[in-house]
């Protein structure tokens, strides 16, 4: 975290990615939002790619029983 952002500076990336997913949207559609946004720095698919791709392994893991 940044000092000088706010504590919440990325919950609306993080809904939004979320959102995304759960209706669906593939991992390079997730990732090309996040190039967009620039929400990582500046853009880099590579990198975006990679968070897309942990932000699936997170929302499977949500749904385990």
């Amino acid at each position: 975290m940044m000092p000088h952002l706010p504590a919440d500076e990325y919950d609306s990336y993080a809904n939004r990615v979320f959102s995304m997913l759960s209706a669906g949207a593939s991992v390079e559609e997730v990732a090309n939002y996040l190039s967009a946004s620039e929400m990582t720095g500046a853009p880099d698919l590579d990198r975006d790619f990679k968070v897309a791709q942990k932000a699936v392994l997170i929302m499977n893991s949500r749904n385990l029983p």
